[in-house]
Protein backbone atom coordinates (compact mmCIF):
# COMPACT_ATOMS: atom_id res chain seq x y z
CA UNK A 1 0.00 0.00 0.00
CA UNK A 2 3.18 2.69 0.99
CA UNK A 3 4.38 1.53 -2.77
CA UNK A 4 1.27 2.79 -3.77
CA UNK A 5 1.18 6.13 -2.46
CA UNK A 6 5.23 7.03 -3.11
CA UNK A 7 5.81 8.69 -6.28
CA UNK A 8 4.89 12.00 -7.21
CA UNK A 9 1.42 12.26 -5.56
CA UNK A 10 2.68 13.84 -2.53
CA UNK A 11 -1.13 15.30 -1.47
CA UNK A 12 -2.15 11.80 -1.12
CA UNK A 13 0.61 10.60 1.18
CA UNK A 14 0.41 13.63 3.39
CA UNK A 15 -3.22 13.01 3.66
CA UNK A 16 -2.71 9.25 4.53
CA UNK A 17 -0.06 10.25 7.31
CA UNK A 18 -2.55 12.64 8.93
CA UNK A 19 -5.64 10.23 8.88
CA UNK A 20 -3.78 7.34 10.60
CA UNK A 21 -2.68 9.65 13.05
CA UNK A 22 -6.16 11.05 13.94
CA UNK A 23 -6.89 7.29 14.51
CA UNK A 24 -4.01 6.39 16.54
CA UNK A 25 -4.72 9.65 18.72
CA UNK A 26 -8.80 8.44 19.26
CA UNK A 27 -7.77 4.96 19.98
CA UNK A 28 -5.29 5.86 22.69
CA UNK A 29 -7.75 8.63 24.42
CA UNK A 30 -10.91 6.25 24.52
CA UNK A 31 -8.48 3.32 26.12
CA UNK A 32 -7.25 6.41 28.27
CA UNK A 33 -10.45 7.35 29.30
CA UNK A 34 -11.48 3.63 30.13
CA UNK A 35 -9.19 2.85 32.53
CA UNK A 36 -9.21 6.34 34.04
CA UNK A 37 -5.33 7.70 32.99
CA UNK A 38 -6.11 11.17 31.83
CA UNK A 39 -7.36 13.27 34.89
CA UNK A 40 -9.70 16.16 34.34
CA UNK A 41 -7.66 19.27 35.15
CA UNK A 42 -9.63 21.66 33.69
CA UNK A 43 -13.52 22.99 33.73
CA UNK A 44 -16.20 22.56 36.85
CA UNK A 45 -17.42 19.34 36.75
CA UNK A 46 -15.43 16.96 39.33
CA UNK A 47 -14.62 13.70 38.18
CA UNK A 48 -16.29 10.70 40.72
CA UNK A 49 -13.13 10.04 42.76
CA UNK A 50 -12.85 13.80 43.81
CA UNK A 51 -14.65 12.51 47.22
CA UNK A 52 -13.28 9.37 47.54
CA UNK A 53 -9.69 10.43 47.21
CA UNK A 54 -10.84 13.47 50.06
CA UNK A 55 -11.97 10.90 52.75
CA UNK A 56 -8.88 8.82 51.96
CA UNK A 57 -6.06 11.53 52.51
CA UNK A 58 -8.34 12.44 55.45
CA UNK A 59 -8.03 9.05 57.07
CA UNK A 60 -4.98 8.21 56.11
CA UNK A 61 -3.75 11.49 57.30
CA UNK A 62 -5.07 11.20 60.93
CA UNK A 63 -3.93 7.57 60.81
CA UNK A 64 -0.21 8.67 60.28
CA UNK A 65 -0.07 11.65 62.83
CA UNK A 66 -1.50 9.38 65.61
CA UNK A 67 1.56 6.74 64.95
CA UNK A 68 3.81 9.76 65.00
CA UNK A 69 2.84 10.88 68.31
CA UNK A 70 3.50 7.25 69.98
CA UNK A 71 7.12 7.20 68.20
CA UNK A 72 9.75 6.93 71.12
CA UNK A 73 11.82 9.84 69.72
CA UNK A 74 8.86 11.93 69.51
CA UNK A 75 10.58 15.09 68.22
CA UNK A 76 7.23 16.97 67.54
CA UNK A 77 3.84 17.15 68.50
CA UNK A 78 1.49 17.04 65.53
CA UNK A 79 -2.15 17.65 65.49
CA UNK A 80 -4.72 15.75 63.58
CA UNK A 81 -5.95 16.96 60.69
CA UNK A 82 -9.49 18.32 62.78
CA UNK A 83 -7.01 19.82 65.22
CA UNK A 84 -4.97 21.69 62.00
CA UNK A 85 -5.27 25.18 60.77
CA UNK A 86 -5.73 23.62 57.65
CA UNK A 87 -8.68 22.69 56.04
CA UNK A 88 -9.32 20.75 52.87
CA UNK A 89 -12.22 22.74 51.53
CA UNK A 90 -12.70 21.80 47.96
CA UNK A 91 -10.31 19.38 45.50
CA UNK A 92 -10.54 19.61 42.18
CA UNK A 93 -8.25 16.98 40.38
CA UNK A 94 -6.15 18.23 43.14
CA UNK A 95 -6.42 21.73 42.41
CA UNK A 96 -7.07 24.11 45.63
CA UNK A 97 -7.83 27.57 45.46
CA UNK A 98 -9.24 28.04 48.83
CA UNK A 99 -6.55 26.36 51.91
CA UNK A 100 -6.71 28.18 54.97
CA UNK A 101 -3.44 30.01 56.41
CA UNK A 102 -2.04 30.04 52.43
CA UNK A 103 -2.59 33.64 50.61
CA UNK A 104 -0.38 33.92 47.91
CA UNK A 105 -0.18 32.37 44.70
CA UNK A 106 3.44 30.56 45.19
CA UNK A 107 1.94 28.70 48.34
CA UNK A 108 -1.12 27.48 46.37
CA UNK A 109 1.01 26.21 43.36
CA UNK A 110 3.64 24.48 46.01
CA UNK A 111 0.34 22.96 47.78
CA UNK A 112 -0.79 21.59 44.88
CA UNK A 113 2.38 19.73 43.29
CA UNK A 114 2.92 18.50 47.38
CA UNK A 115 -0.97 16.74 46.80
CA UNK A 116 0.10 15.57 43.61
CA UNK A 117 2.59 13.53 44.92
CA UNK A 118 0.59 13.27 48.20
CA UNK A 119 -2.16 11.59 46.08
CA UNK A 120 0.31 9.01 44.83
CA UNK A 121 0.93 8.61 48.22
CA UNK A 122 -2.04 7.45 50.17
CA UNK A 123 -2.01 4.22 51.20
CA UNK A 124 1.61 3.97 51.47
CA UNK A 125 4.49 4.16 54.10
CA UNK A 126 4.43 8.91 54.21
CA UNK A 127 3.85 10.72 57.11
CA UNK A 128 2.11 14.05 56.52
CA UNK A 129 3.70 16.92 58.24
CA UNK A 130 2.14 20.67 58.13
CA UNK A 131 2.27 23.73 59.74
CA UNK A 132 0.67 27.34 60.59
CA UNK A 133 2.49 28.98 58.01
CA UNK A 134 3.47 26.67 55.00
CA UNK A 135 2.10 23.93 53.13
CA UNK A 136 1.59 20.75 53.51
CA UNK A 137 4.58 18.12 53.42
CA UNK A 138 5.19 14.38 54.15
CA UNK A 139 8.56 12.49 55.42
CA UNK A 140 9.37 8.45 55.75
CA UNK A 141 8.48 7.05 59.23
CA UNK A 142 11.75 7.16 61.03
CA UNK A 143 13.33 4.05 61.44
CA UNK A 144 14.01 2.33 65.18
CA UNK A 145 16.05 4.75 67.11
CA UNK A 146 18.56 4.11 69.31
CA UNK A 147 16.94 4.13 72.71
CA UNK A 148 14.74 1.82 72.03
CA UNK A 149 17.75 -0.56 72.46
CA UNK A 150 18.11 -2.42 75.90
CA UNK A 151 21.30 -0.51 76.82
CA UNK A 152 19.40 2.82 77.55
CA UNK A 153 16.39 1.60 79.43
CA UNK A 154 18.60 2.52 82.31
CA UNK A 155 21.19 4.80 82.96
CA UNK A 156 24.17 3.73 84.12
CA UNK A 157 26.89 5.96 85.38
CA UNK A 158 29.54 3.50 85.01
CA UNK A 159 29.37 2.85 81.36
CA UNK A 160 29.94 6.92 80.61
CA UNK A 161 33.20 6.97 83.34
CA UNK A 162 35.50 8.72 80.78
CA UNK A 163 37.61 10.62 82.97
CA UNK A 164 38.10 7.79 84.87
CA UNK A 165 40.12 5.57 82.54
CA UNK A 166 43.27 4.91 82.43
CA UNK A 167 45.66 6.65 79.88
CA UNK A 168 46.20 5.22 76.46
CA UNK A 169 49.42 4.56 75.70
CA UNK A 170 50.05 5.47 72.03
CA UNK A 171 52.73 3.68 69.51
CA UNK A 172 54.94 6.14 68.81
CA UNK A 173 55.80 4.54 64.93
CA UNK A 174 51.96 6.27 64.35
CA UNK A 175 51.79 9.90 63.89
CA UNK A 176 47.37 9.22 64.31
CA UNK A 177 47.15 8.07 68.05
CA UNK A 178 47.41 4.16 67.09
CA UNK A 179 48.07 1.37 69.69
CA UNK A 180 47.61 -2.76 69.45
CA UNK A 181 45.06 -4.19 71.20
CA UNK A 182 45.98 -6.06 74.34
CA UNK A 183 49.24 -3.51 74.30
CA UNK A 184 47.53 -1.14 76.77
CA UNK A 185 43.70 -1.11 76.75
CA UNK A 186 42.81 -4.84 78.16
CA UNK A 187 39.10 -3.97 76.57
CA UNK A 188 40.33 -4.29 73.84
CA UNK A 189 42.97 -7.36 73.92
CA UNK A 190 42.48 -8.82 70.26
CA UNK A 191 45.81 -7.67 68.76
CA UNK A 192 44.34 -5.50 66.49
CA UNK A 193 45.62 -2.27 65.42
CA UNK A 194 43.43 0.53 67.19
CA UNK A 195 43.37 4.17 66.18
CA UNK A 196 41.44 7.58 67.68
CA UNK A 197 40.95 10.65 65.57
CA UNK A 198 44.18 12.87 65.18
CA UNK A 199 42.17 16.11 64.39
CA UNK A 200 38.76 17.05 65.41
CA UNK A 201 36.31 19.59 63.10
CA UNK A 202 34.28 20.20 65.90
CA UNK A 203 31.50 22.94 64.73
CA UNK A 204 30.14 25.20 64.47
CA UNK A 205 26.91 23.77 62.91
CA UNK A 206 26.37 25.38 59.29
CA UNK A 207 29.09 27.46 59.22
CA UNK A 208 31.07 25.34 56.26
CA UNK A 209 32.17 22.30 58.35
CA UNK A 210 30.83 19.82 55.71
CA UNK A 211 32.42 21.01 53.02
CA UNK A 212 35.74 21.61 54.56
CA UNK A 213 35.85 17.96 55.43
CA UNK A 214 35.30 16.58 51.99
CA UNK A 215 38.12 18.78 50.47
CA UNK A 216 40.33 18.06 53.38
CA UNK A 217 39.59 14.28 53.07
CA UNK A 218 40.95 14.52 49.38
CA UNK A 219 44.43 14.90 50.81
CA UNK A 220 46.71 12.01 50.13
CA UNK A 221 47.87 11.27 53.91
CA UNK A 222 44.19 11.19 54.97
CA UNK A 223 42.20 7.58 55.86
CA UNK A 224 38.32 8.00 55.67
CA UNK A 225 35.75 6.73 58.52
CA UNK A 226 33.17 5.00 58.10
CA UNK A 227 31.28 8.55 58.03
CA UNK A 228 31.80 12.21 58.33
CA UNK A 229 30.85 12.23 62.12
CA UNK A 230 29.63 9.78 64.08
CA UNK A 231 27.74 12.08 66.43
CA UNK A 232 28.68 9.68 69.16
CA UNK A 233 29.79 12.17 72.13
CA UNK A 234 27.00 14.62 71.74
CA UNK A 235 24.64 11.72 70.63
CA UNK A 236 24.85 8.42 70.04
CA UNK A 237 26.65 7.12 73.19
CA UNK A 238 22.80 8.41 74.93
CA UNK A 239 20.84 6.96 72.12
CA UNK A 240 19.57 10.71 71.45
CA UNK A 241 18.39 11.66 68.42
CA UNK A 242 20.25 9.35 65.96
CA UNK A 243 17.51 7.55 63.89
CA UNK A 244 19.61 8.08 60.80
CA UNK A 245 23.04 6.50 62.34
CA UNK A 246 21.47 3.44 63.12
CA UNK A 247 23.03 2.04 59.91
CA UNK A 248 24.30 -1.18 58.97
CA UNK A 249 28.07 -0.51 60.32
CA UNK A 250 27.20 0.64 63.80
CA UNK A 251 24.63 -2.25 64.59
CA UNK A 252 27.66 -4.89 63.25
CA UNK A 253 29.49 -3.18 65.78
CA UNK A 254 26.58 -3.83 68.46
CA UNK A 255 26.24 -7.28 66.97
CA UNK A 256 30.23 -8.02 68.31
CA UNK A 257 29.43 -7.41 72.04
CA UNK A 258 30.57 -3.37 71.78
CA UNK A 259 28.22 -1.34 74.66
CA UNK A 260 27.76 1.97 72.59
CA UNK A 261 27.56 4.22 75.35
CA UNK A 262 31.46 3.27 75.98
CA UNK A 263 34.49 4.36 75.05
CA UNK A 264 35.43 0.75 73.57
CA UNK A 265 32.47 1.52 70.81
CA UNK A 266 33.63 4.79 70.26
CA UNK A 267 37.37 3.03 68.69
CA UNK A 268 35.46 0.25 67.36
CA UNK A 269 33.90 3.03 64.74
CA UNK A 270 37.58 3.97 63.45
CA UNK A 271 38.32 0.23 62.93
CA UNK A 272 38.25 0.82 59.19
CA UNK A 273 40.76 3.93 58.97
CA UNK A 274 42.67 1.88 61.44
CA UNK A 275 43.76 -0.66 58.77
CA UNK A 276 43.95 1.96 55.98
CA UNK A 277 46.71 3.78 58.23
CA UNK A 278 48.11 -0.17 58.89
CA UNK A 279 48.50 -0.50 55.51
CA UNK A 280 50.42 2.59 55.03
CA UNK A 281 54.19 2.22 56.00
CA UNK A 282 56.44 5.12 55.25
CA UNK A 283 59.76 4.59 54.17
CA UNK A 284 61.93 6.48 57.49
CA UNK A 285 63.83 10.04 56.55
CA UNK A 286 66.38 10.85 58.50
CA UNK A 287 65.53 10.68 62.37
CA UNK A 288 62.19 10.97 62.16
CA UNK A 289 60.40 8.02 63.91
CA UNK A 290 57.80 8.59 62.16
CA UNK A 291 56.84 5.10 60.03
CA UNK A 292 52.95 5.44 59.41
CA UNK A 293 52.15 8.70 58.71
CA UNK A 294 48.35 8.58 57.86
CA UNK A 295 45.91 10.16 60.20
CA UNK A 296 42.43 10.47 60.25
CA UNK A 297 39.24 12.54 61.59
CA UNK A 298 36.13 12.97 63.35
CA UNK A 299 34.07 16.15 62.40
CA UNK A 300 30.86 15.77 64.28
CA UNK A 301 29.79 19.42 64.51
CA UNK A 302 27.01 19.24 67.59
CA UNK A 303 30.32 18.46 69.49
CA UNK A 304 30.69 21.97 69.65
CA UNK A 305 27.74 22.82 72.00
CA UNK A 306 25.75 19.84 72.41
CA UNK A 307 26.85 18.13 76.08
CA UNK A 308 23.95 15.88 76.11
CA UNK A 309 23.06 14.92 79.98
CA UNK A 310 25.81 15.74 81.21
CA UNK A 311 24.37 16.59 84.89
CA UNK A 312 23.85 12.96 84.88
CA UNK A 313 27.35 12.08 84.33
CA UNK A 314 29.91 11.35 86.99
CA UNK A 315 31.61 14.09 88.82
CA UNK A 316 29.15 16.65 87.26
CA UNK A 317 26.35 15.34 89.70
CA UNK A 318 24.48 18.66 91.79
CA UNK A 319 26.21 20.79 90.09
CA UNK A 320 24.97 24.16 88.11
CA UNK A 321 26.90 23.77 85.22
CA UNK A 322 29.41 21.28 84.23
CA UNK A 323 32.56 20.30 85.31
CA UNK A 324 33.11 17.82 82.45
CA UNK A 325 31.85 18.23 78.82
CA UNK A 326 32.82 17.03 75.74
CA UNK A 327 35.90 19.32 75.72
CA UNK A 328 37.12 17.56 78.52
CA UNK A 329 36.40 13.79 77.15
CA UNK A 330 38.06 14.33 74.16
CA UNK A 331 40.76 15.97 75.73
CA UNK A 332 41.64 12.86 78.19
CA UNK A 333 41.44 9.52 75.66
CA UNK A 334 43.68 11.71 73.30
CA UNK A 335 45.65 14.89 74.93
CA UNK A 336 47.56 15.57 72.26
CA UNK A 337 44.96 15.90 69.52
CA UNK A 338 44.05 18.99 66.98
CA UNK A 339 40.86 20.96 67.07
CA UNK A 340 39.22 22.65 63.72
CA UNK A 341 36.26 24.64 64.33
CA UNK A 342 34.12 26.98 61.46
CA UNK A 343 32.78 30.22 63.03
CA UNK A 344 30.28 31.84 61.51
CA UNK A 345 27.86 35.13 61.95
CA UNK A 346 25.49 33.37 64.63
CA UNK A 347 22.30 35.43 63.62
CA UNK A 348 23.08 33.87 59.50
CA UNK A 349 23.99 30.66 60.63
CA UNK A 350 20.67 30.13 62.85
CA UNK A 351 18.78 30.78 60.04
CA UNK A 352 20.74 28.32 57.46
CA UNK A 353 20.21 25.52 60.64
CA UNK A 354 16.57 26.29 60.69
CA UNK A 355 16.19 25.96 56.86
CA UNK A 356 18.22 22.68 57.36
CA UNK A 357 16.66 21.43 60.28
CA UNK A 358 12.82 21.82 58.55
CA UNK A 359 14.02 20.84 55.25
CA UNK A 360 15.30 17.25 57.00
CA UNK A 361 12.52 16.93 59.62
CA UNK A 362 9.71 18.92 59.74
CA UNK A 363 8.86 20.53 56.06
CA UNK A 364 8.01 23.22 57.39
CA UNK A 365 9.89 26.01 55.17
CA UNK A 366 8.28 29.70 56.24
CA UNK A 367 10.71 32.98 57.88
CA UNK A 368 7.76 33.32 60.11
CA UNK A 369 7.83 30.31 61.78
CA UNK A 370 11.73 30.95 62.62
CA UNK A 371 10.48 34.64 63.66
CA UNK A 372 8.03 33.39 66.08
CA UNK A 373 10.76 30.47 67.49
CA UNK A 374 13.06 33.33 68.33
CA UNK A 375 10.63 35.49 69.98
CA UNK A 376 10.34 32.17 72.47
CA UNK A 377 14.03 31.60 72.72
CA UNK A 378 15.31 35.33 73.14
CA UNK A 379 12.78 35.56 75.77
CA UNK A 380 13.59 32.20 78.27
CA UNK A 381 17.07 33.02 78.01
CA UNK A 382 17.03 36.69 78.59
CA UNK A 383 15.02 35.13 81.82
CA UNK A 384 17.04 32.58 82.40
CA UNK A 385 20.85 35.03 82.45
CA UNK A 386 18.49 37.00 85.35
CA UNK A 387 18.39 34.68 87.44
CA UNK A 388 21.59 32.62 86.70
CA UNK A 389 25.06 32.94 85.61
CA UNK A 390 25.56 32.88 81.72
CA UNK A 391 27.35 29.88 81.69
CA UNK A 392 24.79 28.14 83.91
CA UNK A 393 21.87 28.74 81.63
CA UNK A 394 23.84 27.67 78.20
CA UNK A 395 24.15 24.33 79.66
CA UNK A 396 21.10 24.05 80.80
CA UNK A 397 19.09 21.22 79.53
CA UNK A 398 16.03 21.53 81.43
CA UNK A 399 15.71 25.46 79.13
CA UNK A 400 16.27 23.55 76.18
CA UNK A 401 13.90 20.71 77.15
CA UNK A 402 10.76 23.02 77.61
CA UNK A 403 11.52 25.05 74.48
CA UNK A 404 11.40 21.87 72.45
CA UNK A 405 8.26 20.97 74.42
CA UNK A 406 6.43 24.01 73.34
CA UNK A 407 7.54 23.26 69.34
CA UNK A 408 10.62 25.55 69.73
CA UNK A 409 13.10 22.92 67.47
CA UNK A 410 16.07 25.24 67.43
CA UNK A 411 16.36 25.16 71.12
CA UNK A 412 20.17 23.40 70.39
CA UNK A 413 21.31 25.55 67.16
CA UNK A 414 20.39 28.88 69.17
CA UNK A 415 22.68 27.63 72.08
CA UNK A 416 25.62 27.05 69.42
CA UNK A 417 25.66 30.97 69.02
CA UNK A 418 27.34 31.76 72.39
CA UNK A 419 30.83 31.27 70.83
CA UNK A 420 32.16 33.14 73.61
CA UNK A 421 31.31 30.16 76.55
CA UNK A 422 32.21 27.59 74.77
CA UNK A 423 35.43 28.54 73.13
CA UNK A 424 36.77 29.56 76.84
CA UNK A 425 36.27 26.21 77.73
CA UNK A 426 38.13 25.16 74.60
CA UNK A 427 40.84 27.66 75.40
CA UNK A 428 41.35 26.04 79.53
CA UNK A 429 41.31 22.70 77.71
CA UNK A 430 43.25 22.55 74.78
CA UNK A 431 45.56 25.58 74.64
CA UNK A 432 45.85 27.72 71.68
CA UNK A 433 48.28 25.21 70.16
CA UNK A 434 45.97 22.40 69.87
CA UNK A 435 42.96 24.77 68.01
CA UNK A 436 42.90 26.18 64.91
CA UNK A 437 39.53 28.76 64.48
CA UNK A 438 38.66 29.44 60.82
CA UNK A 439 35.97 32.56 59.97
CA UNK A 440 33.76 31.03 57.54
CA UNK A 441 34.09 33.97 55.68
CA UNK A 442 38.08 33.83 55.02
CA UNK A 443 37.44 30.34 54.46
CA UNK A 444 34.87 31.52 51.46
CA UNK A 445 37.39 33.91 49.99
CA UNK A 446 40.18 32.44 50.74
CA UNK A 447 40.23 29.20 50.17
CA UNK A 448 43.08 27.69 49.41
CA UNK A 449 45.42 29.76 51.61
CA UNK A 450 42.91 28.42 54.11
CA UNK A 451 43.13 24.78 52.97
CA UNK A 452 46.76 25.28 53.12
CA UNK A 453 47.13 26.54 56.69
CA UNK A 454 44.69 23.68 57.76
CA UNK A 455 46.89 21.44 56.87
CA UNK A 456 50.43 23.19 57.97
CA UNK A 457 48.52 23.28 61.36
CA UNK A 458 47.96 18.98 61.10
CA UNK A 459 51.62 18.59 60.21
CA UNK A 460 50.55 17.08 56.70
CA UNK A 461 52.31 16.81 54.16
CA UNK A 462 51.87 20.06 51.55
CA UNK A 463 49.64 19.49 48.94
CA UNK A 464 50.30 19.81 45.22
CA UNK A 465 49.09 22.42 43.15
CA UNK A 466 47.51 19.65 40.81
CA UNK A 467 45.52 18.20 43.87
CA UNK A 468 44.71 21.76 45.74
CA UNK A 469 43.02 22.38 41.82
CA UNK A 470 40.64 19.48 42.67
CA UNK A 471 39.61 20.39 46.10
CA UNK A 472 38.67 23.60 45.08
CA UNK A 473 36.99 22.09 41.93
CA UNK A 474 34.26 20.35 44.38
CA UNK A 475 30.97 21.93 44.94
CA UNK A 476 29.69 23.54 47.53
CA UNK A 477 28.48 20.75 50.46
CA UNK A 478 25.52 21.22 52.63
CA UNK A 479 24.23 24.94 51.13
CA UNK A 480 20.16 25.30 52.45
CA UNK A 481 17.99 26.34 50.27
CA UNK A 482 17.09 30.30 50.95
CA UNK A 483 14.86 29.96 47.33
CA UNK A 484 11.94 28.46 48.70
CA UNK A 485 11.52 30.04 51.75
CA UNK A 486 12.93 33.39 51.20
CA UNK A 487 15.22 35.44 53.10
CA UNK A 488 15.31 35.94 56.93
CA UNK A 489 12.26 38.96 58.29
CA UNK A 490 14.16 42.27 58.92
CA UNK A 491 12.75 42.11 62.06
CA UNK A 492 14.08 38.67 62.85
CA UNK A 493 17.55 39.18 61.68
CA UNK A 494 17.72 43.08 64.21
CA UNK A 495 16.30 41.15 66.82
CA UNK A 496 18.77 38.39 66.87
CA UNK A 497 21.97 40.74 66.15
CA UNK A 498 21.36 42.78 69.19
CA UNK A 499 20.86 39.72 71.19
CA UNK A 500 23.73 38.07 70.27
CA UNK A 501 25.83 41.91 69.92
CA UNK A 502 27.40 41.46 73.75
CA UNK A 503 28.66 37.68 73.45
CA UNK A 504 30.08 38.32 70.24
CA UNK A 505 32.42 41.45 71.99
CA UNK A 506 33.04 38.81 74.50
CA UNK A 507 34.72 36.82 71.32
CA UNK A 508 36.49 39.59 69.68
CA UNK A 509 38.29 40.06 73.43
CA UNK A 510 39.00 36.54 73.33
CA UNK A 511 40.38 36.28 69.97
CA UNK A 512 41.73 39.72 69.24
CA UNK A 513 40.15 40.48 66.30
CA UNK A 514 37.37 41.91 65.42
CA UNK A 515 36.18 40.14 62.64
CA UNK A 516 33.79 38.20 65.25
CA UNK A 517 31.49 41.41 65.87
CA UNK A 518 29.90 40.18 62.70
CA UNK A 519 28.99 43.53 62.05
CA UNK A 520 24.89 43.44 60.26
CA UNK A 521 25.10 43.37 56.27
Amino acid sequence: MWNTLTGSNTRKRTVFLISVTICIFVIYAQWSKAFGIFSNSKGNSKPDNVNLFSEKLRAAANNQLTSVKNVSDKRTSLPTLQDSNFELKEINSFDITTLTNVTNATEIEQVNKTLTLLSRQVGSDSVIDWSKFQHISFRQKPKQNMSDLPYFLRFEKAAYDIMNMEPITFDPAFKNPCWRGGDSFTSLNDGSLHCLPYFYIIGVKKSGTTDLYVRMKRHAEFCEPFRKGSQWFPRLRFGTDVTSRINNYVLSIIQRGFDPRKVEFFISLFDKPALCISRSLSTRRGKDPLRYKMVTAEASPSTFHMHTNWERLPGNENLNDPRYTNFQYIKHITPNVKIIILFRDPTTRLYSDFLHTTRVWYGRYSPYVFHRDVIQLIEAYKSCFRRFSQRSCVYNNTLKQELRSKGVILAESFNAGFYAVYMKELLAVFGKAQLFPILMTDYITKMEKTLRNAFSFLDMSSVSSRTMRRMLKIGPQNVSNKKKAGIMLVETRDMLYEFYRPYNEDMVTLMNDTQYLFPKP
